[in-house]
C-alpha cells in the first residue's frame, strides 16, 4: 500500500541506552511498511540523553506554548517532531518490569505539557513497542500505552501484544513471531495514517477539563 501524501512522516522514540540494540531493531520492523509506501520516518534515541524529571512548576501550564521549562536537554524538540509527525511510536526495553528512567521522565513531561496546550496529538496515530528479555513485557507495554491514551491518541495493534523477545544486541531477530508482529503493527499504523489523510473529518468539539479532588 502506498502512502497517498508524500510528505508524511512518522516518529519513533528509542528509550534504551543501547541506541543500536534491540529496541531499535523492533523500531526499525514496525517502521518497515512505512519506509516501503514512502513515509519518511526518523528514530530517535531518547535513552543517550536520559532528560531529567518533571519538577511539577506548572510553567507549561500558564504558558500553553508546547514547551518545557527545562532548556538543558532535547524534550522540547522531541515534542514539536511529536506535533509535526503523522504518526508516533513509542519503543523501549524492559527493566524490572517497566519503563527504563530516562525514557518515563520524557514521557512524563512530554504528556503533561500536551495535555496543558491543547491536547495537540489527539487522535493522532501511535504505537507503543516493549522488548523484553523473558517477562515484564506486557507491563511495559500497558505502561507506555498510558501515555497514548491520555493523549487521546488513535493506539495501533498487531494480532498479538507489541512486544519482541530478545537479551544480547541482535537476538530480537531470531523472534520470528516478534518480527511479524512489528510488520502487522506498521502495516495498521500505515492504514490509520492513510484513514486520517483521507477522511479529513473535524474532531470533536473539546471542552474544558472537569478535575474532581476526592479530599475535601
Amino acid at each position: 500500500m502506498a502512502c497517498r501524501r508524500y510528505d508524511v512522516k512518522a516518529v519513533a522514540f528509542n528509550g534504551s541506552p543501547r541506541q543500536r540494540g534491540n529496541t531499535a531493531l523492533a523500531l526499525e520492523a514496525a517502521l518497515g511498511p512505512l519506509v516501503k509506501a514512502g513515509v519518511s520516518t526518523q528514530i530517535i534515541w531518547v535513552g543517550g540523553e536520559s532528560p531529567g524529571g518533571c519538577r511539577a512548576c506548572g510553567w507549561c501550564k500558564g504558558s500553553a506554548s508546547l514547551r518545557c521549562v527545562l532548556e538543558g536537554d532535547s524534550v522540547n524538540q522531541w515534542l514539536r517532531a511529536m506535533e509535526e509527525a503523522d504518526a508516533v511510536i513509542l519503543g523501549c526495553p524492559v527493566y524490572f518490569g517497566g519503563i527504563p528512567g530516562g525514557m518515563k521522565c520524557f514521557l512524563d513531561r512530554a504528556f503533561y505539557v500536551n495535555s496543558v496546550s491543547g491536547g495537540r496529538l489527539r487522535m493522532k496515530p501511535a504505537a507503543a513497542v516493549t522488548v523484553a528479555r523473558r517477562a515484564g513485557g506486557l507491563c511495559a507495554l500497558d505502561s507506555l500505552n498510558h501515555y497514548l491514551s491520555y493523549a487521546e491518541m488513535t493506539l495501533a495493534g498487531s494480532y498479538y501484544w507489541n512486544l519482541a523477545f530478545g537479551y544480547r544486541p541482535g537476538e530480537v531477530r531470531q523472534d520470528e513471531e516478534g518480527a511479524q508482529i512489528m510488520e502487522r503493527l506498521g502495516q495498521n499504523l500505515l492504514y490509520l495514517m492513510e484513514m486520517r489523510a483521507s477522511y479529513q473529518v473535524p474532531l470533536p468539539e473539546g471542552q474544558p477539563r472537569r478535575t474532581f479532588n476526592y479530599i475535601r
